[in-house]
């Protein structure tokens, strides 16, 4: 079990490495929504609610983004893939939490050395926020700004997201 998220009213969505799949309590029945392997990531890792019900997934090659329809993921929701920028040379996109306009900032790890960046997907582009060679994790705040914590530099520090297509700013 990776991660589960509410679908809709009255069905849990349940993440595993190799499956999306949506369960009732009320029938006690699971559904497949889709299998690793039919998207371009090999395997899942988590998942994230992007709001109106629709998911990101983060995986080892970059993210899916699925389309809820009436508030639910079902077999036939549209699925978009948006694999990392190779100029990222990042894997395993996690840590995932929603930023705006269906936006998505994430911890990727990079190639080689294993250092943690915080990211942001814009939908179209990718955008380093903050290098770390530790563990490093970004969320946002009521404020609707985005913070990072460092774990290796005991540091927090806050990001002003620009509109789509355009970087955002660092606040101290």
């Amino acid at each position: 079990l990776r991660s589960f998220l509410l679908n809709g009213n009255e069905e849990i969505l349940v993440l595993l490495q190799e499956k999306l799949v949506s369960w009732s309590p009320a029938t006690r029945v699971f559904q497949l929504i889709r299998r690793a392997d039919e998207t371009s990531l090999s395997a899942f890792g988590e998942m994230a609610p992007a709001g109106d019900g629709s998911v990101w997934i983060g995986g080892p090659e970059g993210l899916v983004f699925i389309q809820a329809e009436e508030g639910n993921v079902h077999p036939d929701s549209l699925w978009m893939d948006h694999p990392l920028d190779p100029q990222l040379n990042a894997r395993d996109v996690q840590k995932m939490t929603a930023g705006p306009q269906r936006g998505i900032y994430a911890t990727v790890v990079l190639r080689p050395g294993g250092q943690y960046h915080v990211v942001r997907f814009d939908g179209e582009r990718w955008e380093t926020l903050h290098r770390s060679p530790s563990f490093v994790q970004g969320f946002r705040g009521w404020d609707s700004v985005l913070w990072i914590l460092d774990f290796n530099e005991h540091l927090v520090s806050r990001y002003k997201p620009g509109p789509p297509g355009q970087p955002g700013q660092r606040i101290q």
